[in-house]
């Protein structure tokens, strides 16, 4: 009789974590009429999968662009992305801003596999002659660099001007 037993999964590596606790986003000098607060916090948690790049199966073929680079440009995306949906999640409970936003952004490796996880949580509000919300960007989001390495020393790929371009 044979016995089958189930290969254990390597775990996922935390890679790298930002953490920002929730802040005020709008000030006293600013021309905001509160009407009314959300009972309490909204969070939700958005997961990213990014593909690895890797060498075409045919030969003489490979690609140019480096996907094992987890930048700046991927965990802003990922960042700005959670405030717009928790911004949608607020509006289904008649709110238009958020008052106080925070978020941790954790990115995350198993094997070639990278993923971002962000949680990024807030209190809803209901305003008017509130600043235009689409030009606001998290708070605090510069903390966040500008390009990290996760698979490997991918920095011989990337130059100041010319972002996935192959040198060698």
């Amino acid at each position: 009789m044979r016995v089958f037993l189930r290969r254990r999964d390597a775990p996922w590596e935390v890679v790298d974590y930002k953490h920002v606790q929730p802040v005020p986003t709008f000030f006293d000098d600013e021309d905001v009429d509160i009407l009314h607060v959300s009972a309490g916090e909204t969070r939700g948690t958005y997961v990213f999968e990014l593909h690895t790049g890797s060498a075409s199966k045919r030969p003489g073929r490979t690609t140019t662009r480096i996907d094992t680079v987890v930048d700046s440009e991927h965990r802003r995306k990922a960042l700005i992305f959670a405030r717009k949906q928790l911004l949608a999640e607020v509006a289904k409970k008649d709110c238009n801003m958020l008052l106080l936003e925070g978020w941790c952004l954790t990115v995350l490796r198993k094997g070639k596999r990278i993923r971002i996880e962000v949680q990024y949580n807030g209190r809803g509000a209901l305003a008017i002659g509130k600043p235009d919300l689409a030009e606001r960007h998290p708070p605090f989001i510069e903390l966040l660099g500008r390009v990290f390495p996760a698979i490997g020393d991918a920095s011989r790929y990337i130059t100041d001007s010319n972002y996935g371009t192959s040198h060698e």
